[in-house]
């Protein structure tokens, strides 16, 4: 009897031992993200706050902000399934660390396209909620004059065609500036591990792409009247070009 208690115990220690390993070994698993890093160009070459390019209608300009929200990111298994992310992101041109994120609890598969979204959904852009991201007011990109975000600022100075310097302002946003990419993802396949996701974002695109925009006619562009639609139209058909995939490692 003694020894077959003493047996009992030794099998119940064991199987203990077994599922703390077992526990141990889940728990060191490591978690599978995809880390994006954004850069900026006009056409080929990187931008800064300091040299002067040139916009598909002509106009030569430099830029002082350039800065946008990300939201919904999604990707797109082969059988049209996704899987969806939580994250909002504000990038920043000014400060590399708001060009480097990750999407976390990425599952296993194949991937055949990126879908993310310039803006955020007409039901935060209505409450101001934050989504758990970067997204807060105080990131500058909140209507003054309404409730809702910026979802997109570029400003800048470009030269008129007399040659003197002028400012440009395009502000996007309200839910009608809520502005869908989506990005073919070739043999994108997720196993277990780390992958990097470098995007471009090329400006020039985003005022010539589809429609060219001239910093002459639409100057100063704020998203507040009926009357902004067409340039607002204009622009998201440029912005659903702006971004492509320079690498994944």
């Amino acid at each position: 009897m003694y020894m077959r208690t003493i047996s009992q115990a030794i099998v119940i220690f064991l199987a203990i031992l077994m599922l703390n390993g077992c526990k141990k070994d889940e728990q060191e698993i490591p978690q599978q993200e995809i880390q994006f890093v954004i850069d900026h160009s006009s056409g080929s070459t990187p931008i800064n706050f300091f040299d002067v390019f040139q916009n598909p209608a002509g106009n030569s300009f430099k830029t002082s902000t350039l800065k946008y929200i990300l939201s919904n990111f999604k990707l797109v298994k082969q059988d049209g399934s996704f899987e969806s992310f939580p994250n909002i992101e504000v990038v920043n041109e000014e400060f590399d660390t708001t060009k480097t994120f990750k999407l976390n609890n990425v599952a296993d598969g194949s991937y055949s396209a990126l879908r993310f979204s310039i803006g955020v959904d007409s039901v935060q852009n209505a409450t101001l909620v934050n989504g758990g991201g970067d997204l807060d007011p105080s990131d500058g990109m909140v209507w003054t004059w309404n409730t809702g975000y910026i979802f997109l600022k570029h400003e800048g100075q470009f030269l008129d065609s007399a040659g003197i310097l002028q400012p440009f302002v395009y502000h996007l946003g309200t839910n009608s500036g809520y502005t869908e990419i989506e990005i073919p993802l070739q043999s994108f396949t997720m196993e277990g591990k780390l992958k990097t996701i470098r995007l471009n974002f090329d400006l020039l695109k985003a005022y010539g792409a589809v429609n060219t925009l001239n910093y002459t006619i639409w100057q100063n562009q704020q998203s507040i009247t009926p009357s902004d639609k067409p340039w607002i139209l204009a622009f998201k058909a440029n912005l659903k070009q702006t971004f492509s995939i320079r690498s994944i490692e």
